[in-house]
């Protein structure tokens, strides 16, 4: 059989333009598909963190990141019941439409193909192994085969069979996330000095349970502008009609520091909604031609961690199974599943574990003893810095 690719990578977020840029570089033949076209906007908190960091500086990015992005070294948390604290923090924050149009782009110089604006409609499958994609562009519908596909693309929809919850764990391991961006947030001068040395807000409030609000200045005109990403994170079973206006709303009205923060801001952007899934929502991460990668793959830990470093390194993982994967000449669910899981399952039963100490953190009466008592003590806090924030 004439296969057109080596792989074909459906979603051009963190996970997939990471992979494709990790086996162009390896000399893999490569296509990236994204339905919607470049830049394109993508509900996220735009925090960037080591991980993330590692990878950009990897494929020499860390230059632009740095031009484009504010550096937090705080964070200010804010408990249901007003108590506050402002902790150690290290982290970018840049807005995904200029991070992964970035990353996508340095795919594509390293000798990647990327067609935005691409809708892949189904996946080919032929004796129970995926063998490429069915795809509509500018009206036009064709097929394109290859030996692998990695899927990216954040829903899961396309990945064969049903999705299985684990169920062992409150939520079920889904979240909803919403944000929007503001310009003239009141940043506090103290604590946003300049692009290198910011702080975020992070809250908790009583109708996002195991969740929390944030403000984070970001972009290189985040502190000047006060240009901020204003969202939320919730249980999507608990919270599913939660809304982050109306929080936002309340705590402009009735919590003091949010208030202040908010005078004369005006909103800039849309509110835009996402789903997340966690480490505990799914088992399928691979199969018969196919491997699962990012959201789609539930690699994440949405409320300690930042997405994007596991999306990047599960992006990176893929790229490292599949160049095993083409030299041996063996797409089995089997291969592919011993190659790419080694790679990610230590990180998989560390953030289970996480997830579970997280659950009784983000409920509002715990987080308001845990503000206060860190106000005063410094061990506490530095106990609270290394379990919970990394």
């Amino acid at each position: 059989m004439t296969y057109e690719r080596d792989v074909i990578i459906v979603g051009a977020g963190i996970a997939g333009s990471v992979c494709a840029a990790y086996l162009a570089r390896a000399g893999a033949d490569v296509l990236l598909l994204d339905k919607a076209v470049y830049p394109r906007d993508k509900c996220c908190g735009d925090i960037l963190r080591e991980e993330t960091v590692t990878h950009l500086s990897r494929l020499k990015l860390f230059d632009d990141l740095d031009r484009n992005g504010t550096l937090l070294r705080r964070i200010h948390v804010i408990s249901q019941n007003g108590s506050e604290c402002v902790l150690p923090f290290e982290a970018y924050a840049s807005p995904r439409f200029y991070v992964d149009n970035l990353i996508a782009d340095k795919a594509v110089s390293l000798g990647a193909e990327f067609r935005d604006g691409c809708n892949v409609r189904e996946l080919i499958i032929e004796d129970g192994y995926v063998k490429g994609v069915r795809v509509r562009e500018r009206g036009e519908d064709y097929d394109i085969r290859c030996r692998l596909v990695i899927l990216a693309d954040g829903s899961c929809e396309l990945a064969p069979g049903e999705r299985r919850d684990a169920g062992a764990l409150a939520g079920a391991g889904r979240y909803i996330g919403e944000r929007a961006y503001f310009a003239g947030i009141n940043l506090e001068e103290t604590l946003a000095k300049d692009q290198y040395n910011a702080y975020g807000v992070f809250g908790f409030h009583e109708s996002l349970p195991n969740g929390y609000y944030w403000v984070v200045p970001s972009g290189a005109k985040g502190v000047r502008d006060g240009y901020c990403n204003v969202g939320i994170i919730r249980d999507a079973e608990a919270a599913e009609n939660i809304r982050a206006r109306d929080v936002f709303a309340e705590l402009i009205e009735k919590n003091r520091r949010m208030s202040a923060l908010f005078v004369g801001a005006r909103q800039v952007s849309p509110w835009k909604k996402d789903v997340m899934n966690d480490v505990t929502s799914t088992d399928a991460r691979s199969g018969n031609g196919y491997l699962v990668i990012g959201n789609s793959g539930s690699t994440m830990l949405p409320l300690l961690k930042d997405g994007t470093g596991a999306a990047a390194g599960s992006g990176e993982a893929a790229a490292m199974a599949a160049k095993e994967a083409i030299s041996a000449n063996d797409f089995s669910a089997e291969f592919l599943a011993a190659e790419y899981d080694r790679r990610v399952e230590a990180d998989r039963d560390r953030l289970k574990y996480e997830r579970i100490t997280s659950e009784s953190l983000y409920d509002v009466s715990v987080s308001n003893q845990m503000v206060a008592r860190m106000v005063n003590n410094p061990n506490y806090t530095k106990k609270i810095v290394k379990e919970v924030f990394g």
